[in-house]
């Protein structure tokens, strides 16, 4: 435990964390007005894992841009949180996952002595729409080398691209799917990015790709995420093996890049994906409704 000016220490000693703890990050920022507005840092760290393990503490972390636009979607960081990512936290490496119009001529991490890396992708169901993405494989290629962690990566109020990649990231390490539900809708309680919900519709259609008001869009499309997965593969069942054959095959990110980040972040990797084949982006099983395009 530190002082108030985190410099001497005052008392030293060991505790433990509960089960499905949540590590929420105490980021400070501003909104346009100057007021107090957190960045919405959470620890992916502490979910139980279908091999008896739990995910590690301090490897990812994901909240909302760090240059924020001050309204409801996003704080200003202040000089404090940028101390905190880098000096506590010791970000390595920024997933920026924002497109080139919200980052704008960015091309460095505000965090010091962190490398920063634009990956833009859109979110939820919209990411199997036309062509796969390279993008996924571009940031496995990051997630797979031991010395970019820690690991920071956001969009613009840190809630639904942010969300999906989490998805992506929770279920290869084979986290559970109602965990996956809670991840997900744990954004609610930051102060930016509005309610997230597992709000259940079966089908894709308008009025999932529609924003009506009172209704936020990311409530409908995180089942049209889950959708879209189930619809590949039918016949791998298991939901990490379902997810690393979508990573593998669908997105093209390579088998050795998808063990080292499971190697780093699990401490092995299952015997079930040891010695896959390299990846080959195939189009035979992913039959794919049409995608409606929301502005």
């Amino acid at each position: 435990v530190y002082g108030e000016d985190q410099t001497a220490a005052v008392s030293f000693g060991r505790f433990h964390t509960k089960e499905y703890a949540t590590r929420f990050v105490y980021m400070p920022g501003v909104d346009k007005n100057g007021a107090y507005m957190t960045c919405g840092w959470r620890d992916l760290g502490g979910w139980p894992t279908m091999y008896g393990t739990r995910t590690s503490y301090g490897r990812i972390y994901r909240g909302a841009q760090l240059n924020g636009t001050g309204d409801q979607r996003s704080a200003y960081a202040t000089d404090e949180a940028l101390n905190i990512a880098s000096k506590y936290l010791g970000i390595k490496y920024e997933i920026d996952l924002r497109n080139s119009t919200e980052s704008g001529s960015q091309t460095t991490s505000y965090i010091n002595g962190c490398t920063y890396g634009k990956h833009e992708i859109t979110s939820y169901a919209h990411l199997f729409k036309n062509t796969p993405t390279t993008q996924f494989a571009s940031i496995f290629s990051q997630l797979a080398k031991e010395e970019n962690y820690p690991v920071y990566f956001h969009c613009v109020a840190g809630a639904d691209r942010t969300g999906s990649l989490s998805f992506f990231i929770n279920s290869l390490l084979g986290v559970g799917m109602e965990d996956l539900f809670r991840d997900f809708e744990l954004k609610t309680f930051a102060q930016s990015g509005g309610t997230r919900n597992r709000e259940d519709l079966s089908n894709w259609n308008e009025e999932v790709y529609t924003f009506t008001p009172g209704r936020y869009l990311s409530d409908t499309s995180f089942n049209a995420l889950l959708e879209a997965c189930n619809s590949l593969y039918p016949e791998t069942t298991v939901w990490s093996e379902k997810m690393y054959r979508i990573m593998n095959e669908y997105f093209g990110v390579s088998a050795t890049d998808l063990n080292n980040f499971l190697r780093i972040n699990l401490g092995f990797v299952p015997e079930k994906f040891q010695n896959k084949a390299k990846a080959t982006v195939n189009f035979v099983n992913c039959d794919l409704e049409p995608m409606l395009v929301y502005k």
